[in-house]
Parts: structure tokens; C-alpha cells; sequence
């Protein structure tokens, strides 16, 4: 029992400043975390509105302005593989988007395993 109580007051302190430490780094990456999210949300509504007019009005422009004539199939065409390029734009950025919260909290777990090591070194 002596022995675990000075153990833990050689460790204690240690122990304590690195929870607050890695409380600190936490608060600091979550920040960041909500800041890309608040960008990717917003980034992703403001793309789809100007998407989504954008399309709707060279749409119907180049309906009515191939619907009597013989390229009126050509036309249907160009519309539908406009919207797909439009889709695959937009998913390949979201895509890009998401694939950055994988390195979130990176720092965080990489210094929470230095400090276990360290800590485990000490005892």
C-alpha cells in the first residue's frame, strides 16, 4: 500500500498534466473538426443551389431551343449528360471533403499514445 501511494505521488502530478494537456489538444482539434464541417456543409447547400438553378435554366434552354428541330433527341442527351458531369463534379468534391476527417484528431491520438508510453516508462 506505501508502495502504490508513492507511486502515485511521483506519477499523480504526471498523470494530471498530461490529461489536461490532451484535454487542451482535444478541445483545440474539435474546434477545428467543427470549422471543416461548417465549411463542408455549407460549401456543399451553396453548391448544390447554384447547381441546381444552373441546370434547370441551360436545361430548358436547350430544350426550347432544340425542340423543333432535328436535333431535339441531341439535345435531350446534352441535358441529361450535363446533369451527370454535374454529379460527378459535386461527389468527387464532397468526396474530397470527407476524406480529410479521416486525419482528424490525428494529433491527439498521436500524443495520447506517446504519453501512455512515457507513463508506462515511468511506473
Amino acid at each position: 500500500m506505501l508502495r502504490l501511494l508513492r507511486l502515485w505521488r511521483v506519477t499523480g502530478p504526471q498523470l494530471l498534466e498530461q490529461v489536461e494537456l490532451h484535454g487542451q489538444l482535444a478541445s483545440l482539434e474539435w474546434a477545428e473538426e467543427k470549422r471543416r464541417l461548417l465549411r463542408l456543409v455549407l460549401f456543399a447547400g451553396l453548391a448544390f443551389a447554384c447547381l441546381l438553378s444552373l441546370l434547370l435554366v441551360l436545361s430548358a434552354l436547350l430544350l426550347a431551343l432544340s425542340w423543333a428541330t432535328p436535333y431535339q433527341w441531341s439535345g435531350v442527351l446534352a441535358v441529361v449528360a450535363l446533369h451527370g458531369l454535374g454529379v460527378l463534379v459535386a461527389c468527387w468534391r464532397l468526396k474530397v471533403l470527407v476524406g480529410r476527417g479521416a486525419q482528424s484528431f490525428a494529433a491527439t491520438r498521436e500524443e495520447l499514445a506517446a504519453g501512455f508510453v512515457a507513463l508506462r516508462q515511468t511506473i
